[in-house]
C-alpha cells in the first residue's frame, strides 16, 4: 500500500505482485486488488515436484549453492527483480534481489511461550540471516538491537520497518454510535486489540480491575482480536475463567 500511493510517475515505472501459496479469503482479496497488478497462486505456478525436477534442484542447491531453486526458478521465469521477504542468500547468483524480515527475538526472552523445535527453528533461521544476508528488515528498533546483541560481528545490514495500520475509508463511513449501542458501550472506554496470545498478557489487565474494583472503580475494558493461541489453546478459557473468579462479567 506504500509503494501504491506513491505519485503516478513513480507508481507506474514498476509493478506490485503478490505471491501465495493457498486461498485468500474473499474479502482480502477484494482489499488488496487495487494495489496489485498481479497475484500468483504458487500451487499452480511452481514447477511440479518429481524425481526429474528434484534431481535438477538438488544439482542447483549444491553446485550453484541456491537456497530454494523451485522458487527461485519461478522468479527467474517471471523476470522478478525484488522479493520481500524473501531470503536471498548472498553466495548464490541469481537475477532478482530480496530481502528478508525477523519481527522479533521473542523467543530468547520469553522461551517458555515456545517448543524446544520452535526455539531451534528461529535461532538456526536467524544465525543464517545474520552470516549469510547482506540486509535485513526488522519491525521496531528494540529488535534492531537485539539483532546486533545477538549477533555482534555479523556484516549484515539492518533497516527497521515499523508496522502500520491502514483501516479501510469505508470503516468511516459507519456510525459509531451504532456499534457503541450494539455493544452497549458507554461513552468512555479502553480499547485493547491484542490477538488472545499468552504474551499479550490480557491477564494483568483482569488483574488490575480486580484491584480497582476492591476500591469500587469499575473501567469498562473493550478486547478484541483473534480468540486462538496454538501454543496454547485453553488460554482464552483461562481468561473467561479468570473474569467469572474475579467477578469481572459485567
Amino acid at each position: 500500500m506504500a509503494l501504491s500511493s506513491l505519485p503516478n510517475e513513480e507508481r507506474e515505472t514498476f509493478e506490485i505482485c503478490l505471491l501465495y501459496n493457498q486461498d485468500i479469503d474473499p474479502e482480502i482479496q477484494n482489499q488488496l486488488k487495487p494495489y496489485l497488478n498481479i497475484a500468483y497462486n504458487l500451487e499452480n505456478e511452481l514447477e511440479h515436484i518429481n524425481f526429474v525436477n528434484r534431481l535438477k534442484w538438488k544439482i542447483k542447491r549444491v553446485v550453484f549453492k541456491q537456497t530454494d531453486p523451485r522458487f527461485s526458478d519461478f522468479l527467474n521465469k517471471e523476470k522478478f527483480s525484488f522479493v520481500y521477504p524473501y531470503l536471498v542468500n548472498k553466495n548464490e547468483h541469481l537475477s532478482f534481489q530480496g530481502c528478508t524480515w525477523i519481527a522479533d527475538f521473542q523467543h530468547k526472552y520469553l522461551p517458555h511461550f515456545f517448543t524446544k523445535s520452535e526455539i531451534e527453528a528461529r535461532d538456526k533461521g536467524f544465525t543464517k540471516i545474520a552470516n549469510l544476508i547482506s540486509r535485513v528488515v526488522l519491525s521496531s528498533k528494540t529488535a534492531e538491537v537485539d539483532f546486533q546483541k545477538f549477533f555482534p560481528d555479523s556484516k549484515c545490514q539492518t533497516e527497521v520497518l515499523q508496522f502500520r495500520t491502514s483501516l479501510p475509508s469505508s470503516w468511516y463511513e459507519l456510525d459509531p454510535l451504532l456499534v457503541q449501542q450494539k455493544y452497549n458501550l458507554p461513552e468512555r472506554f479502553f480499547l485493547i486489540s491484542n490477538q488472545f496470545w499468552q504474551h499479550k498478557n490480557h491477564l494483568v489487565v483482569l488483574e488490575s480491575l480486580k484491584i480497582l474494583q476492591a476500591s469500587s472503580i469499575y473501567p469498562v475494558i473493550v478486547f478484541t482480536g483473534h480468540i486462538y493461541d496454538y501454543r496454547k489453546p485453553d488460554y482464552i478459557d483461562k481468561i473467561l475463567q479468570t473474569i467469572s473468579t474475579y467477578g469481572l462479567s459485567k
